[in-house]
């Protein structure tokens, strides 16, 4: 498996921010981190898109296609494996079984702050849009697989405080539990 790869302007900002922080913001300086490595996840992604026949404009993919070319520039960057679903035309649910963040067991909560980070910078820079992106399920808090939802700052926001409420985050697309 190929070594999970940051840019060292992650490590950079994480530094920086670390030693400004008294420690109660580690959620938010792993974000920033992540943040910063999906300007390179972006840069990987129009490295894969490009080239002889590729497409010039990242926005001329096809849908269809977006999933599987993601999860193939994840796996490559060693990040893990990563299918993408749509929620209606709200949102996309990304989902991996092998993501390199989450640790099996190890945290109550969901805990992959930094991918959503470089997701939300990498998504938000192919929408040109802002994007966020809110980890719903997480293999470091026992789920089977890690689960990112991905959609408006306001839909990601309503989600979040489902969650936080003890509902479940797909009551903000008006569907219901299946798991």
């Amino acid at each position: 498996m190929p070594a999970f790869t940051l840019d060292p302007r992650s490590l950079h900002r994480l530094h920086d921010m670390l030693r400004e922080s008294d420690g109660l913001a580690l959620p938010e300086v792993l974000h920033e981190a992540g943040v910063a490595s999906g300007e390179l996840l972006a840069e990987r992604w129009r490295g894969r898109l490009g080239g002889p026949g590729g497409l010039q404009e990242a926005e001329h993919l096809d849908a269809r296609w977006f999933g599987s070319i993601l999860d193939e520039v994840c796996q490559a960057l060693g990040w893990g494996s990563l299918s993408v679903l749509p929620i209606g035309d709200e949102a996309v649910l990304m989902e991996s079984p092998d993501w390199a963040e989450a640790a099996e067991g190890s945290a109550e909560q969901p805990g992959c702050r930094f991918t959503a980070g470089a997701l939300s910078a990498f998504l938000t820079g192919q929408a040109k849009a802002p994007l966020a992106v809110l980890e719903v399920a997480c293999r470091s808090s026992g789920a089977e697989r890690c689960r990112f939802l991905a959609g408006s700052p306001e839909m990601m926001t309503l989600a979040g405080d489902l969650m936080s409420a003890g509902h479940d985050w797909r009551e903000a697309f008006g569907t219901t539990p299946r798991d």
